[in-house]
């Protein structure tokens, strides 16, 4: 089989559309019958895959189910070759190769075989409860020359790929002999116990199992690029959540791997309660704003199956909203079905999906943001921080920090009013606000990033001064990057306030914010009793400083009687050089996430209008209506996304509720040539104003994405 003159860094050139059609449990019991690679590749043709996760090496490792030809020592030869029977069948059908490679769970009885290959807990025992049942093999062992050994056999097959499923330091894990020994080496210490985030040596643990990964990711690139320059290696990566649970920082690793990827589309049980609407999304955004400094195209695993069912699909609805929200925020995708939906019809609703990415690669994956708005997401807060929260994903179990100031749920609030007011806006995070140009951000906001470096104290005043607006909450940068509280308030000028107290006040149950004048921070909200976040910082406003709300006297009883104002500032906005800063001494974005309240939704909402008048307006869109808003690579277009997710008051979603006639009013920087819609293909007529044109969307069902065509070029910004 000779080699396709289309292979030089493919991943560049072609949508990823990539399809995982997994028969690998089948292969593990029946053997060559349990595979009918001629039915999937062809089904993978008829859906418009680019590339298919194919199984080799089975699912989680174990040396004696190897599909492929190998020398891994004391293990068999293949029963059948599993990869070279597929490829027969894939590439006359056009279909690429990535092969599947678990690097974080190992069957228990291959693990046995090699402990001291494993990854061991603090008090030396293995890990042997990965998935309940299984084991794990540490990065720094012996084991890590194995793989090499097995990715330079792989790569003597005309593959298009490799993907590391993992690899993984688990919450618990690697205390084994030879991560001590690399950890003194480096430190000259005794390595600090995990489970302690306090301990003082705590950071450099997180940057020594960091640094392992990436060094691991970067020797397994060495191997496969000295082969083949041409073919992918990419790995699954974090999505939103502490890289001290699972060792991955995406930040250093977009550095060493062709694909920044991550399991931002897994649903899990309970979809209605438990999986926001724009998980999606939110996980798309965080691994472009991570892979921007390597400028690395980016995927998001978005799973058919309801977890923890493997054989369970959901609705093709949520198959499409998932690619929508994927696509809309320039991430590729990955889709897994089991062999037994393989012929299903519900599998044919992939078809469109990957024949728009193909038709339409260069506006979806080669865009850049239009947004005006940034929420920054704090790695630092997240590792260091008391009120941070490991989330449910296959590699960690869901643990919660603590109910004051919890950064996922300040994080998330500000990100659900956001979305659901047709805000367009990105994720920035610790890097970018130290390194990167915040300047096209109107508008800055800090849910509660409690732990800043000095740089990025330093970088955040100076934005202001430039111009920029700043919003932060609670305790945000009261602590440094590794957790530890200042003297101060390092951003105290910046914000216009000093501490009056260090420890937080709350739960406030029952109490209120009281409005003060009758500025346009809050002149659109008519109560006089607004409901009171549940935790507060007593702070005292600068002189010269504006205070638009103030906290109430705690109240003893939700009937003690009337509230009272106390005078403590509840918001404090400052000017500063050019700029202005504004700050809540409380937890606001955990109020609008979890209560959703109309007063505080139009704080935000005034807020908006005062510091970054939207560039996109839809008068009648109901909050269940996701929008971004791009630019073409040549600066010749506008690319509006809309994702509708308006359905039933259920999950799974099995249809969406069509919205009519929806009109968009659109500020733009040139003179528009046309509007047309491309997933519904057909002209838009607009009018034109000043800086502005309207138009209308007939009809939009889950997604449908308009383009703007522009008599000059786009900049960056759309002011």
């Amino acid at each position: 089989m000779g080699k396709r003159k289309d292979e030089s860094h493919w991943w560049l050139t072609e949508p990823l559309s990539i399809v995982e059609f997994s028969e690998v449990f089948h292969i593990e019991a029946h053997g060559a019958a349990g595979t009918d690679p001629e039915v999937m590749a062809r089904r993978m043709r008829e859906i418009n895959a680019t590339a298919a996760h194919v199984h080799p090496m089975g699912c989680h490792l174990n040396g004696r189910k190897l599909f492929f030809r190998h020398n891994s020592p004391g293990d068999p030869s293949p029963e059948f070759d599993y990869l070279e029977g597929w490829l027969e069948h894939a590439r006359p059908a056009g279909i690429r190769t990535v092969v599947y490679f678990n690097v974080h769970s190992v069957k228990a009885e291959h693990a046995r075989r090699h402990p001291e290959w494993q990854q061991r807990r603090e008090d030396g025992s293995a890990k042997e409860d990965v998935y309940t049942i299984e084991s794990t093999f540490c990065l720094n062992g012996p084991w890590r020359n194995w793989v090499f050994d097995r990715l330079r056999e792989l790569c003597a097959y005309p593959i298009d790929g490799i993907f590391f499923d993992g690899p993984v330091i688990y919450a618990d894990c690697c205390y084994c002999d030879s991560c001590r020994r690399l950890f003194k080496e480096r430190y000259d210490l005794p390595m600090p116990p995990k489970r302690d985030r306090r301990h003082p040596d705590f950071p450099k643990l997180v940057a020594f199992q960091s640094d392992t990964m990436t060094a691991f990711m970067r020797k397994s690139r060495e191997v496969i690029k000295s082969i083949n320059p041409d073919m992918l290696f990419y790995m699954n990566s974090n999505p939103l959540g502490p890289d001290w649970a699972t060792g991955r920082n995406n930040r250093k690793l977009a550095e060493v791997q062709d694909i920044l990827a991550s399991e931002g589309g897994f649903f899990y049980g309970d979809l209605l309660s438990a999986e926001p609407l724009w998980k999606v999304g939110m996980n798309a955004k965080l691994l472009e704003a991570e892979a921007s400094s390597a400028n690395t195209p980016t995927l998001v695993f978005d799973c058919v199956g309801h977890k923890p069912w493997t054989y369970s699909m959901l609705p093709p609805t949520e198959v499409r909203l998932m690619w929508a929200s994927s696509v809309a925020h320039r991430a590729g995708t990955w889709l897994a079905i089991m062999k037994e939906s393989v012929e299903e019809p519900a599998v044919d609703d992939i078809a469109p999906l990957y024949d728009f990415a193909r038709r339409h690669r260069a506006e979806l994956f080669e865009s850049v943001s239009l947004a005006e708005v940034a929420v920054m997401v704090s790695k630092a807060t997240m590792n260091y921080y008391a009120g941070a929260d490991v989330p449910l994903t296959d590699f960690t179990a869901a643990s919660r920090g603590a109910e004051a100031g919890n950064f996922r749920d300040e994080l998330t609030g500000w990100y659900r009013a956001l979305w659901s007011m047709q805000v367009p806006f990105d994720l920035v995070d610790d890097y970018a606000i130290e390194h990167d140009d915040l300047s096209p951000y109107r508008l800055l906001i800090l849910p509660n990033v409690a732990c800043l470096s000095s740089g990025a104290c330093a970088a955040l005043a100076e934005y202001v001064r430039k111009g920029g607006t700043l919003v932060g909450t609670f305790e945000t940068g009261l602590y440094d990057e590794h957790g530890r509280r200042t003297s101060g308030h390092r951003l105290g000028e910046t914000f216009g306030i000093r501490l009056a107290g260090a420890e937080a006040e709350g739960p406030r149950q029952w109490d209120y914010l009281f409005r003060h004048g009758g500025g346009a921070w809050t002149e659109h909200i008519r109560s006089a009793y607004i409901p009171s976040p549940r935790y507060a910082l007593n702070v005292e406003a600068a002189e010269g400083a504006e205070v638009p709300l103030t906290f109430s006297r705690a109240l003893p009883d939700r009937y003690a009687g009337l509230a009272e104002d106390s005078g403590r500032p509840a918001m404090v906005v400052n000017s500063s050089g050019n700029g202005k800063a504004i700050y809540f001494a409380c937890d606001l974005g955990a109020a609008l996430g979890t209560w959703r309240l109309a007063e505080h939704l139009q704080i935000v909402r005034d807020l908006i209008e005062q510091c970054a008048p939207p560039t996109v307006r839809i008068p009648d869109a109901p909050p269940s209506l996701e929008v971004s808003l791009r630019r073409s690579a040549d600066a010749h277009e506008v690319l509006l996304h809309l994702v509708n997710y308006t359905g039933g008051m259920t999950r799974p979603m099995r249809r969406v509720v069509p919205l009519k006639d929806l009109t968009v009013e659109l500020r733009v920087p040139a003179a528009v040539q046309s509007v047309c819609t491309l997933w519904s293909p057909q002209e838009i007529d607009f009018e034109k104003r000043k800086g502005l044109i309207s138009f209308v969307i007939p009809v939009l069902h889950e997604y449908e994405l308009v383009k703007v065509r522009l008599r000059s070029k786009a900049g960056r910004a759309m002011s």
